[in-house]
Order: C-alpha cells, then structure tokens, then sequence
C-alpha cells in the first residue's frame, strides 16, 4: 500500500479540498510554550522540532510583512495557508 491510502496527508488533502496546491506560510506571533517556559513542563514536546522555527529576523518584523515575505517565495501560489509555527 501507499502512503495516501494509509494516512490522510494535510496537503493532499488541501489539494483535493480546493482543486489546486494550497502553500501552507509560516509567521512568528511571538508567542511563549508553556512546555518550555516551566507553566506546563520543560525542555519543549518530544515532537517539537526548534530547527524549523522563525529565525531571530522573521520574529522582528509584522505578521504582515512576515506574510508578504513568505508569499512572494512562492509566487506562482494562487492559494496560501497561513499559520503560525514557532512556540504556539
């Protein structure tokens, strides 16, 4: 068997949703974890990976420009998702 016929994989999903890639955009709302920060636990999730949060730059600049930068890396993108990823 495949992979698809096992699982409902999110972007497959989203294409078969909507007829067409749907670009999934990360933003960095500056939001805490409370399982790194002590209020629920420590040291993060065991499925928390830090190496793909925002860099220190994307964390300086508005969800909108944030935005604006990650559609134009996908500009052939009619469709976009985004959401946002670092410590929420």
């Amino acid at each position: 068997m495949q992979l698809p016929q096992l699982v409902n994989m999110f972007g497959a999903d989203l294409q078969r949703r909507y007829g067409e890639k749907i670009h999934k955009l990360t933003l960095h709302g500056g939001f805490g974890c409370p399982n790194r920060d002590g209020t629920l636990g420590r040291g993060g999730c065991t499925f928390c990976n830090v190496a793909s949060f925002a860099d220190e730059a994307m964390q300086r600049q508005s969800i909108g420009e944030q935005l604006a930068q990650q559609a134009a890396r996908v500009d052939r993108a009619r469709r976009y998702l985004a959401y946002f990823q670092a410590y929420t």
